[in-house]
């Protein structure tokens, strides 16, 4: 007879309690269907961050934020503030480093899963941190949109280097059952905002610096 995945590791087959995160045996994560009819929309694509981080000047990291960490609460059921986790990027410093426990909290879930994925933490850290340079270079237009992008470009490396190894991490862990996100409220305004907010101010800054 099938064991269910409520009462015993689908990894390991040691008896859990029903209400566990992770086989107290073999310490990999036993929430979820592996490869069952619970479907988790948590899969982003790479063009999909390009594009918006682009079309968002940036401003798509902070959705990134919020909507990967809704998925590690549903998947965990810890006790974390999806929106106020995303808000955070918004605050120096201490943005940089809810970034980098970002990294680190999906880090140790994949470690707990046995699986050897390499996250850097301190890439989460600079990437935030590099955006508020501009603040101390406001004097010239020039530095200050050279300071812009070179935070645009950091922010999609980090995406990039993180997205990847969580869309392993979810592959692992629900198999079959996975499946790519869908266009949320949220992800349309922050592209609406980029758009119409983001990019005329960005190009009227590019026009006087000339």
């Amino acid at each position: 007879m099938a064991m269910s995945s409520a009462n015993y590791c689908p990894h390991c087959g040691a008896e859990t309690q029903s209400d566990s995160i992770f086989c107290a045996t073999c310490g990999r994560p036993v929430v979820g269907d592996m490869g069952g009819s619970d479907t988790r929309p948590y899969l982003i694509s790479p063009t999909r961050i390009v594009l918006l981080s682009i079309l968002t000047l940036g401003l798509y990291t902070t959705y990134w934020l919020y909507k990967t960490w809704k998925h590690y609460k549903e998947h965990t059921g810890a006790e974390v503030h999806p929106i106020w986790h995303g808000l955070t990027s918004f605050v120096p410093v201490y943005g940089s480093f809810r970034a980098h426990a970002h990294l680190r909290i999906y880090g140790e879930l994949a470690g707990a899963a046995g699986l050897a994925v390499g996250f850097s933490p301190g890439i989460a850290f600079f990437a935030i941190l590099v955006g508020w340079f501009g603040v101390l270079v406001w004097w010239s237009v020039a530095l200050t949109l050279l300071v812009q992008i070179v935070s645009i470009v950091a922010q999609i490396y980090f995406l990039l280097h993180a997205q990847p190894r969580i869309n392993y991490y979810w592959d692992q862990v629900y198999g079959s059952g996975l499946r790519g996100i869908g266009i949320g409220k949220g992800e349309v305004i922050v592209v609406i905002v980029g758009l119409l907010i983001g990019w005329p101010s960005f190009l009227g800054t590019l026009a006087s610096a000339f």
